[in-house]
C-alpha cells in the first residue's frame, strides 16, 4: 500500500478530507507501508498537512480539482473515495482496491445503499469516517472480487435506478397522503425523477 489516493469528486465531504490528513490517520497509513498520499478535496476546505507526515515518511499532495484524475488512479494501490457511483465505477474499473467512506449524515441517500450493495458483492469495503482506521487496518488481508465493467456497470446502474424510483414513489405517496401535497415534496419527487432519467440515460 505504497500509494493511497483519496477522492471526493465534486462533493463537499469535509469530514473525510480532514480525517485523512490527521496525525492518527497518517501514522496508521505509514504503518501500512504508505509513502504517498494524494487527496482530491473538491469543494471542501483544503486540508492542513501536519508535520507528522514528514516524520512518518508520507509525502502528501492535496488539490481541489484536476482536468483528469486518471494518473492519480493509475498510481494508487488503494483508493479511498466517497460513495458516488462515478467514483466507484472509475476506481473499480481501474482494478483498484477500494474503500468507500459513506457520509453518515446522509445515510438515507442512494449512494449509501450503492456502497453497501457493492460491499455485499465483495467488490470493495465500505465504512464511515468513524470506522475508517479500523477498516484500513484490515485492508491488507482482504481480497476482493474483480469488477469486470460491462454487465457489472449495467447491474449497478439498474440498482441505482431502482432505488431512485422507489424514493420518488415514496415521496409522491407521502404527498398524496397529506391531501394537499406540499411544494417541498413535489420538488423532492421532481429531483428524484431527474436523477432517475439521468441514470436511465446511461443504461441505453
Amino acid at each position: 500500500m505504497q500509494s493511497v489516493f483519496v477522492t471526493v469528486g465534486s462533493t463537499q465531504f469535509d469530514e473525510l478530507t480532514q480525517l485523512v490528513t490527521t496525525e492518527a490517520t497518517l501514522q496508521a497509513l505509514a504503518r501500512l507501508g504508505c509513502r504517498r498520499l494524494t487527496v482530491q478535496y473538491g469543494t471542501a476546505k483544503a486540508p492542513r498537512v501536519p508535520p507528522v507526515a514528514k516524520r512518518a515518511g508520507v509525502e502528501v499532495e492535496t488539490y481541489d480539482y484536476k482536468a483528469s484524475i486518471a494518473n492519480d488512479l493509475a498510481a494508487a494501490d488503494v483508493v479511498i473515495g466517497h460513495a458516488g457511483a462515478g467514483t466507484i465505477l472509475e476506481a473499480l474499473g481501474a482494478g483498484k482496491k477500494m474503500v468507500v467512506v459513506v457520509n453518515d449524515r446522509l445515510m438515507s441517500n442512494h449512494q449509501t445503499e450503492l456502497a453497501f450493495k457493492m460491499k455485499a458483492l465483495n467488490h470493495l469495503d465500505a465504512c464511515t469516517c468513524d470506522t475508517l482506521l479500523h477498516t484500513l487496518a484490515g485492508l491488507p488481508a482482504r481480497s476482493f472480487a474483480r469488477y469486470h465493467g460491462g454487465e457489472d456497470d449495467r447491474a449497478v446502474l439498474n440498482h441505482i435506478a431502482g432505488v431512485l424510483e422507489a424514493r420518488r414513489a415514496d415521496a409522491l405517496r407521502s404527498a398524496q397522503g397529506r391531501g394537499r401535497p406540499s411544494i417541498a415534496l413535489f420538488l423532492v419527487a421532481a429531483v428524484l425523477a431527474f436523477a432517475l432519467a439521468h441514470t436511465l440515460f446511461f443504461l441505453t
